[in-house]
């Protein structure tokens, strides 16, 4: 994936050995400009369709095909973006640095932790490597005593266990309305908590699953619904 300048791979073998060989779906990263050469003949990689939907992933505008190919394509185009907000269309921008483990099975990526990233503001986005970030893991970012805030952006439907624990300094969240599961003790310890910012109705936030002891004990808080607030 942007190796724009490559033209060729050598594969020592066969053309039926290359093909032979186990593959992850996106091996070639998207990158339609090469050819692998065997020893009796030549692969030409499939060529694939994108959408011309744009996404984001850690400051990179990606593109998908309908097999779920990703193809990184600019750092951002032409966002402007004033503090996580773009001006003219109002994109969230996304933290960099964050760490992910992989669902090859279901290829999607999962949330796990601050990574490298020193921001404290943390916006988690849709995608990663062109996959679509599906949930955030347990105790995913416990103890992170530098963050302030935590946006977690469309798709992201499932929060682990204790995934905020502890984050004494975090004052703001923000859940979007697909989130359809919530686990134990999210927000115990985080002392400095006021605002849940859940992106749909109360009826909706009341109607998600969620784990008996989920907040934990903490009460310092309001849930903000856009049709109203629910006091914990």
């Amino acid at each position: 994936v942007g190796c724009d300048a490559l033209e060729t791979v050598v594969f020592l073998g066969t053309v039926a050995e290359f093909e032979a060989i186990e593959k992850a779906g996106d091996w070639d990263g998207g990158n339609t400009g090469f050819v692998v050469k065997c020893n009796d003949g030549t692969v030409t990689p499939p060529r694939h369709e994108y959408s011309e939907e744009w996404s984001y992933d850690n400051n990179y505008h990606w593109r998908v095909d309908i097999c779920g190919h990703g193809e990184l394509v600019t750092d951002y185009g032409e966002h402007e973006f004033v503090g996580k907000y773009c001006t003219s269309c109002g994109t969230v921008k996304a933290s960099q640095g964050l760490s992910y483990r992989a669902d090859i099975e279901n290829g999607t990526y999962i949330v796990t932790g601050l990574g490298t990233t020193l921001e404290t503001e943390i916006v988690v986005a849709r995608y990663y490597n062109g996959k679509t970030i599906v949930a955030v893991a347990d105790s995913a970012f416990e103890n992170s005593r530098g963050i302030t805030s935590i946006h977690l952006q469309e798709y992201i439907t499932r929060i682990g266990s204790r995934a905020f624990a502890d984050s004494v300094g975090l004052t703001e969240v923000t859940f979007s309305a697909g989130l359809e599961y919530m686990g134990s003790c999210l927000f115990i310890g985080c002392d400095s908590l006021t605002t849940v910012i859940f992106q749909g109705s109360m009826a909706e936030f009341l109607a998600i699953e969620k784990a008996e002891d989920w907040n934990g004990g903490h009460t310092g808080y309001v849930i903000r619904c856009f049709d109203g607030e629910i006091q914990m």
